[in-house]
């Protein structure tokens, strides 16, 4: 099997690129942030009164966990509903077609 020399050449110079390349640390979430869970589709957000959903969302800084509880917690920004832990998707919004949304 014949490999082109410019394949064989790009990945040398490749990997000679990449292994002097710095390591730049993962910014830290603020102390004040707070944790976000994963949102697992299961409940909508909001209130429902005949044709109307009310809804009151805040953006929040949050510390994530992108990888899993055991690897380091970057800031995110994200939704939460009032009063609730902010949710990586944001909170599901699910009506009927025709129904009034008030955010």
């Amino acid at each position: 099997m014949l490999i082109p020399v410019a394949a064989v050449l790009g990945v040398v110079v490749h990997a000679q690129l990449a292994a002097h390349l710095p390591r730049v640390p993962l910014p830290r979430p603020a102390a004040t942030a707070q944790r976000v869970a994963v949102h697992q589709n299961s409940t909508a957000a909001g209130t429902r009164a005949g044709r109307r959903l009310e809804l009151a969302l805040d953006v929040v800084e949050g510390a994530w966990r992108p990888e899993g509880s055991d690897d380091p917690e970057v800031p995110v920004l994200a939704f939460a509903e009032a009063g609730k832990t902010p949710l990586i998707p944001g909170p599901m919004i699910r009506v009927p077609q025709g129904t009034e949304v008030a955010l």
